[in-house]
């Protein structure tokens, strides 16, 4: 009887280091049947609540249409994207592919096209509630370097003639506003009088997929 205990104690640990094996074994086959992409992102200037919801966004977006993980380093500096997919060299076209497709660019042109600002220069967006009398706005605030780039180009705006003195907002093709620029903006903040307040908090969130970030890859 102790003999037949030995042998039952015995079979328990050989099933249990046969399933470890099997275990270890799938694992590598899965982590096999993955390649990890090492990317430099640019949104480090954009504000911590406009950050978050662009990873947020990027997140949600690559966990959908790849069922790829999407990890953040050295304080969003960096982005590691794990994909499902073998074949090196297809992944990294596949995913650049669709990092571009992703995002949408907000862009600020002259009225002739130029383009002088983008998105990258933005780093929160908010809006503003009015009272009764006063209309809600949507507000721009820009990082360092596109607060110099909206002080020079509204200065240049500023001193031509009507029609001519526009700054034209657009997203995708799209004109969103065209205001025009009497005065030079040297605060680095901009506002879009939109009016009700729903509706310049729907502009807010589709202005804000337009700071999509521009990503890098870096080779291992």
């Amino acid at each position: 009887m102790k003999y037949k205990k030995q042998i039952t104690a015995g079979s328990a640990l050989i099933f249990v280091l046969l399933v470890t094996v099997w275990v270890l074994t799938v694992m590598q086959v899965v982590d096999s049947s993955r390649i990890a992409l090492k990317f430099s992102v640019d949104c480090q200037d954009q504000d911590n609540t406009t950050r978050r919801h662009i990873k947020n966004q990027i997140e949600e977006s690559h966990r959908i249409m790849t069922g790829a993980r999407v990890t953040w380093h050295n304080r969003d500096t960096k982005v590691r994207i794990t994909i499902p997919i073998r074949n090196y060299e297809w992944g990294v076209e596949f995913t650049m592919r669709d990092l571009e497709t992703d995002g949408s660019v907000i862009e600020f042109m002259k009225a002739d096209g130029t383009v002088v600002m983008t998105g990258s220069d933005i780093k929160n967006i908010s809006v503003t509630r009015g009272n009764e009398s006063d209309m809600s706005a949507v507000t721009l605030i820009f990082t360092d370097e596109g607060s110099v780039r909206l002080s020079d180009v509204t200065k240049e705006l500023s001193q031509r003639a009507d029609g001519e003195n526009i700054l034209i907002i657009a997203m995708d093709g799209h004109i969103i506003t065209a205001p025009s620029v009497n005065a030079p903006i040297e605060d680095g903040r901009a506002s879009i009088v939109i009016g009700d307040f729903r509706d310049a908090e729907e502009l807010k969130s589709f202005l804000i997929r337009g700071l999509y970030p521009v990503f890098t890859l870096i080779e291992d």
